[in-house]
């Protein structure tokens, strides 16, 4: 159990770390912020296990000590998510408001040349519906570049919503894959243990040594092609 808080701890660092680089970047990536999301996720589930580990402890004493860092992990998560949220509004605010002043200044850059068009056809008898058909094409190169600028928003939405789907499943991945190896280590030892109380050669002892790197070297070149597989995703996606 102490190996998992010490896991939940490097993940709070991780996303503190994260959160300031992403304040202070005026143009960071939404990539950037779909790492946080996942990142707290991983916290998330890191508290649940704890609590489920916790709820089978039999010694009060660490039980109560252990419910005690399980409180401080949540009221930690509860703050670091409260600021990525704040942090997330802030930037969305800024994006619309750039958006919007690019917007105004287009329609003020196509009005004036409207106008200067309708000055120059006054004495024209048709002058009026010339002018509103300049209007007319005026302000359609405006709505279609409204437009492409929603499309272009849906566009982002929808692959900043895949690459979080992808970064969940790789940080999921790799929460179960520590997980795992901690397993190991720790059967590892009892094994030996075990068969040293059981008074077992130590010819077979180190038979069954080689076998757990042997495992290990598996299990190493597992993570690296699932890590370098989602390393090509993500920059195929950024």
């Amino acid at each position: 159990m102490n190996s998992l808080f010490g896991h939940g701890i490097k993940q709070i660092q991780s996303i503190r770390k994260d959160l300031t680089q992403l304040e202070s970047s005026s143009d960071a990536p939404l990539s950037a912020q779909g790492q946080v999301s996942v990142s707290l996720n991983g916290l998330q589930r890191t508290i649940d296990e704890l609590a489920d580990l916790i709820l089978k402890e039999t010694n009060d004493d660490s039980q109560a000590k252990y419910k005690k860092r399980l409180e401080k992990f949540r009221s930690e998560h509860l703050e670091l998510k409260t600021r990525f949220e704040s942090i997330k509004r802030r930037k969305e605010e800024v994006q619309y408001e750039n958006s919007r002043s690019e917007l105004l200044n287009r329609g003020r850059h196509n009005n004036t040349h409207g106008l200067g068009g309708t000055t120059t056809s006054t004495d024209n008898p048709y002058s009026s519906a010339l002018g509103q058909q300049q209007q007319q094409q005026q302000q359609q190169p405006r709505m279609n570049y409204q437009d492409g600028l929603y499309k272009e928003r849906e566009s982002l939405g929808r692959s900043s919503a895949q690459l979080d789907e992808i970064l969940e499943m790789g940080q999921r991945s790799f929460d179960d894959i520590v997980i795992q190896n901690q397993y190991l280590m720790k059967f590892e030892k009892k094994l030996t243990s075990s068969l040293t109380t059981l008074g077992v050669s130590q010819e077979t002892i180190h038979k069954v040594e080689r076998r757990v790197y042997q495992d290990r070297f598996l299990f190493a070149g597992g993570a690296f092609i699932l890590f370098f597989c989602y390393f090509f995703i993500y920059k195929y996606l950024k």
